[in-house]
């Protein structure tokens, strides 16, 4: 079978989503399928996939039209017949629904959070005349697609982990409790909730002293983070690792006794923010790390309180401060909790689950 995809970016390194589209089409691959990508961005081409770019003259952005005829002319002048069309972004609807009346295939478009919460999906759904099926990154995500009107078929497919760790190493020994967060510092995802991490610590120091706080990621928004933390007397207890090679990252991971990240989520049309689905949680919960995490948005899925971790208010820091204490006065119901996020992303989010994630797109 062959595979149209067209989208932005499937650069593995570029972030989350492109990550999360790279592997669904490699492991497609490995499965057999020929897959033809057109992308707007990469100039470095995964040579697991065909790239039309070679084929097909660059378009400027603004003329999809042009991009539509040309892709679909050329896929007719090789005989090359298109089973499954996947459009990568939203924002490029416009470009598949010409693409699609072209080689005459409906495509399936992929979602996953700010991209098509508030009215995103309502605005241009009159214009998705060839739309087959949404696919969703997480509950979440569902959720906020439905409630703009759709009543087309959604498909869950959440972000798979490939790569699980090779080794656990229990009992690290250290003097000190470490909590952890993994995420870029970007000055445009704010919601990520560092700050807020950083200020409930001044409430848990009241009570236990004997910690620190580890914050992995590289991004303008470092400045002000370390500022926030030398105006609370934290400069001591929080630490700046910047970017991280995998290696560093796994002997982090190993180390930190529980991973935090109270994302926030605001479905305000003027400000979207939020997880779309959260990674990272799958990616600490391999290493057996009890879990800190918002109470709404794409994360909710990962975690179950008092299950494989604790959700709370992301906006309360005196209950972020409450799960942190929570979980360092508890050694066994972090070990617990940690025991049970692993089983739960080996259950349910791992490659080994992707025939089951993907074979109802193919119906």
């Amino acid at each position: 079978m062959n595979i149209l995809f067209i989208g932005f970016s499937l650069r593995s390194n570029a972030g989350g989503i492109e990550r999360y589209l790279s592997t669904i089409l490699k492991q497609l691959k490995k499965r057999g399928f020929t897959i033809f990508v057109y992308v707007m961005h990469d100039a470095d081409q995964d040579p697991d996939f065909i790239y039309l770019n070679n084929e097909v003259k660059k378009i400027k952005f603004f003329d999809r039209f042009l991009l539509g005829f040309r892709i679909g002319n050329h896929l007719r002048k090789k005989g090359i017949k298109i089973d499954l069309f996947f459009c990568g972004h939203i924002l490029l609807f416009n470009r598949s629904e010409l693409i699609s009346r072209s080689i005459g295939v409906k495509y399936d478009l992929f979602v996953y959070g700010i991209d098509c919460w508030g009215n995103r999906f309502r605005e241009p759904l009159h214009q998705m005349k060839s739309l087959r099926k949404v696919i969703s990154i997480s509950s979440f995500t569902t959720e906020q697609v439905r409630k703009q009107e759709f009543g087309g078929e959604i498909i869950y497919f959440p972000p798979l982990v490939e790569n699980l760790p090779e080794r656990i190493q229990h009992n690290i020994s250290h003097d000190k409790i470490i909590l952890l967060t993994v995420a870029r510092l970007d000055p445009n995802e704010m919601y990520k909730g560092h700050d807020a991490v950083i200020k409930s610590l001044k409430s848990v120091q009241k009570h236990f002293s004997n910690f620190e706080y580890w914050i992995v990621g590289r991004g303008k928004d470092m400045d002000r983070l370390k500022m926030l933390a030398n105006e609370l007397d934290l400069e001591n207890e929080v630490k700046f690792f910047g970017f991280v090679d995998d290696v560093k990252l796994a002997e982090i991971y190993e180390q930190a006794d529980i991973f935090i990240m109270p994302s926030r989520v605001s479905l305000d049309p003027n400000k979207l923010e939020g997880e779309g689905f959260g990674i990272v949680f799958t990616e600490a919960a391999l290493y057996e790390k009890a879990l800190i995490g918002p109470d709404t948005g794409g994360s909710v899925d990962i975690i179950d309180h008092n299950i494989n971790g604790l959700a709370c208010d992301p906006t309360n820091t005196e209950q972020i401060a409450t799960c942190i204490l929570t979980l360092v006065n508890d050694p066994a119901l972090r070990k617990r909790l940690g025991e049970n996020a692993r089983n739960k992303v080996l259950n349910q989010f791992t490659i080994n689950q992707f025939d089951q994630y993907f074979n109802p797109i193919l119906q």
